[in-house]
């Protein structure tokens, strides 16, 4: 058994530098296991002039101890897009530790792929990235919290 599948969609409207009007729609449905341990997770984004179309796609899933107990999460992700003319494909996966002592910690890692129109065909890049972070929330009223986060990004290859 699943809990109902979710739907929210939303219609915007925006001005553009020549002072023409653009609209974007957006769809995305959610799902979630009974227990909730596990959700999926799909979304689509178009433009009305079909300038750009992005779709989305996700899995979380929470990794439970034997006795029940959160111990990470672990969410994959990944997104297409036409970009006026240009393709791009994101993948990433993010793993995340809370433990009450030591606060909540993880990592993310992540390739965009960009397939960029030339004319004549297209030029391919591709850029990763790293980041590593950390947060603790500290409690000093019952109207006052403080959580520092510490976050180190890079991009190990181009």
């Amino acid at each position: 058994m699943t809990n109902p599948t979710l739907l929210a969609s939303d219609i915007t409207g925006a001005e553009q530098p020549d002072g023409t009007y653009l609209a974007s729609i957006s769809m995305g449905l959610s799902k979630s296991s009974l227990a909730g341990d596990v959700s999926y997770s799909t979304g689509l984004v178009v433009n009305s002039n079909l300038s750009s179309i992005v779709m989305t796609g996700g899995i979380t899933k929470m990794g439970l101890t034997k006795d029940g107990q959160l111990d990470a999460i672990h969410s994959y992700g990944t997104a297409f897009a036409y970009l006026g003319g240009n393709y791009m494909n994101l993948l990433g996966y993010t793993w995340i530790k809370p433990t009450p002592k030591r606060g909540t910690y993880g990592y993310n890692v992540g390739i965009i792929n960009l397939f960029l129109n030339n004319g004549k065909g297209y030029d391919y890049n591709m850029a990763s990235s790293a980041i590593v972070f950390w947060t603790k929330p500290y409690q000093y009223s019952k109207k006052l919290t403080v959580s520092p986060q510490v976050f180190t990004m890079f991009s190990p290859i181009s």
